[in-house]
């Protein structure tokens, strides 16, 4: 369960059930700026997105082995709860915490204060500086860490959405958001985490922005990855597996969590003028049936199946 979570983080407010791994879904980063932010990102966006193509267009088979996969953290918002919880004890122990713990506590706090009630600039900028910290420590260790940097970026441009009474500070943040989302990106295409974060960013950032087609080529790469590795490990005997394999998140999650990659790059789609191709995707998650469970392995419950194909309907008659 744990890959479909790490995809919830950005997500402003919808409860989502079963899902694993959250870094970022729908609805975070949807604030409003002019078109002066797409001239600041405009050339690492660019060259992100040739690099993107030049190899899709040099190598047309994802092999699952050279991408690297989202910071696992928990399977659902009980489950992140009691994680953070945990983390939080050990840092006031005397053991204090790992610099991957941190990671995955400020990736936790960024999550569950997608679902926070009583949100506050003051938290969001706690979660901001967190997120700074630690990826310029990685940056001053040699080891660039770029999904830190996309989920700093993530944060800035969600902070935004705070200072609507102040467009130039607004502008200002969600500038500076994504162009570290596309600097992440580019110099790592191949990191999953990284494609997630800003792909599922865009896709819920305002059409008039401009940035679908980015969402568009971040999450139709990581379905095909996903695809491409669903069908190695379908091809492997289990005693042949390698151990990158053997540790795959991917496992358990891979139809719900295509599903949801479905749905968000079908608005991706649709805010990049592709109507039809955005309608045609919502409509097979619409005909996703609830029972239809019963086709694919036990993991996969009828509740989130039930959730997209809803979402989809919804979407279709709005369209």
């Amino acid at each position: 369960m744990r890959l479909y979570q790490q995809f919830l983080c950005f997500k402003k407010r919808s409860k989502v059930l079963t899902v694993g791994f959250a870094v970022a879904t729908a609805g975070l980063l949807t604030a409003c700026s002019d078109d002066a932010t797409l001239e600041v990102t405009k050339a690492d966006a660019q060259a992100s997105s040739q690099t993107s193509i030049n190899q899709v267009e040099s190598k047309q088979a994802y092999v699952l082995a050279d991408y690297q996969l989202p910071s696992a953290i928990g399977a659902d918002q009980a489950e992140q709860e009691a994680l953070l919880k945990l983390l939080n004890e050990k840092e006031s122990s005397k053991q204090g915490l790992t610099q991957e713990e941190i990671k995955q506590q400020l990736l936790l706090r960024l999550t569950l204060f997608s679902s926070d009630k009583n949100q506050t600039l003051a938290k969001l900028e706690a979660i901001t500086q967190g997120l700074t910290r630690a990826s310029e420590l990685s940056a001053e260790q040699g080891k660039q860490d770029y999904e830190l940097m996309a989920a700093m970026g993530s944060a800035l441009s969600y902070q935004s959405i705070f200072y609507q009474a102040d467009l130039g500070q607004m502008n200002l943040l969600s500038r500076k958001g994504m162009r570290y989302m596309d600097r992440a990106v580019k110099k790592a295409p191949n990191h999953l985490g990284v494609r997630l974060l800003r792909g599922l960013s865009y896709a819920n950032m305002p059409a008039f922005l401009n940035r679908a087609s980015f969402a568009v080529e971040d999450l139709s790469l990581l379905k095909n990855v996903l695809l491409r590795g669903q069908g190695e490990r379908q091809g492997q005997d289990s005693k042949l597996a390698t151990e990158s394999a053997k540790k795959s998140s991917f496992k358990k999650q891979d139809k719900l969590f295509i599903e949801f990659i479905d749905y968000y790059l079908a608005l991706s789609f649709y805010k990049n003028a592709q109507l039809e191709s955005a309608k045609s995707l919502w409509q097979a998650l619409s005909n996703t049936a609830e029972g239809a469970d019963s086709a694919s392995d036990s993991t996969s419950g009828p509740v989130s199946q039930s959730k997209w194909s809803a979402l989809a309907t919804k979407r279709l008659e709005e369209v």
